[in-house]
């Protein structure tokens, strides 16, 4: 059965969809185990492990307003969440196109990114970020 919203969304961002679909996916179970607090992998590491493989953007802020989070921005205005905030499975696709200011994805996702304060720029989230990218770039 295809969804309706299926229709609302390009040929071009639902094949992006699909293809980091599959890698993430096909990603093993990871630890980053370096002896260090906060050693799991995150939202905020996986988008940016992802950025370079897929024609998309990453935004951080807030998941339903509360949750700190990153996910991943078609072309399209799409939302392509890979790490959902407590939802079993993932990636999903969120359309964003239609009625922008009333969409779902407008209340669910919003962005945000000063609330970070150079988190992503400490030298253990990068080697975190390229860590995924060397297992990413294995499934391609």
């Amino acid at each position: 059965m295809t969804p309706y919203v299926r229709q609302l969304i390009s040929e071009s961002d639902y094949q992006i969809f699909l293809g980091i679909r599959q890698v993430v996916e096909k990603l093993p179970d990871l630890t980053l185990d370096d002896g260090n607090e906060g050693d799991e992998i995150s939202c905020h590491m996986l988008v940016r492990a992802l950025k370079p493989f897929f024609p998309v953007n990453v935004c951080d802020g807030f998941f339903y307003g509360y949750y700190q989070h990153s996910w991943l921005e078609t072309k399209g205005g799409h939302v392509i969440d890979i790490y959902p905030v407590g939802i079993l499975g993932g990636p999903i696709l969120v359309e964003a196109s239609i009625c922008r200011l009333t969409a779902p994805s407008q209340k669910l996702y919003r962005k945000n990114s000063r609330i970070y304060r150079g988190k992503f720029s400490k030298p253990e989230f990068k080697t975190a970020v390229k860590i995924l990218r060397k297992h990413i770039e294995v499934l391609f």
